[in-house]
């Protein structure tokens, strides 16, 4: 095993704090085997840096938690367009890189996962990143399902 193949375990608050997670969520993640952890002589918490980074669904992350509420809503594409003001080149990479899903057609209209677009708008460069920098954020709102306008964050 070389230096570079060893797991590097560190404090759960501290991979809290760096990749903009509560400490409850951490913990949960932990205790249900999703991130591996290790719990100290003295009581202490130690997580892989590695599986917080890597083994995480999406759906766990804060930010998808965020807008369950439009968890598996279809959109059509060109509704996302015009709603999220994003264009349909861009909404297209996204579904080609695996970012956002496609659910299916409507006659000859694409289908996305409404939760995958907001989200993605909002925290988008965030979630592309290895290392989520929580200070860089500002606030901007996110319409949800009904029209009605959720709390989001983007760059």
């Amino acid at each position: 095993m070389t230096l570079s193949t060893i797991p590097t375990y560190i404090p759960i608050k501290d991979a809290a704090k760096k990749y903009g997670y509560t400490l409850a969520d951490l913990k949960s993640l932990a205790q249900s085997g999703k991130i591996k952890a290790v719990k100290l002589p003295g009581g202490d918490m130690v997580v892989s840096e590695n599986s917080v980074k890597e083994k995480l669904k999406k759906e766990d992350l804060p930010e998808y938690k965020k807008y369950k509420g439009l968890a598996k809503n279809p959109i059509w594409l060109s509704e996302a367009e015009r709603k999220y003001a994003v264009s349909t080149p861009t909404l297209s990479r996204w579904v080609k890189a695996g970012y956002i899903s496609r659910i299916g057609l409507d006659g000859n209209r694409v289908l996305l996962n409404e939760q995958d677009v907001c989200v993605f708008k909002a925290f988008g460069q965030i979630l592309m990143e290895t290392s989520r920098l929580p200070d860089r954020i500002i606030h901007l709102p996110c319409v949800g399902a009904a029209g009605d306008v959720m709390p989001g964050f983007a760059l």
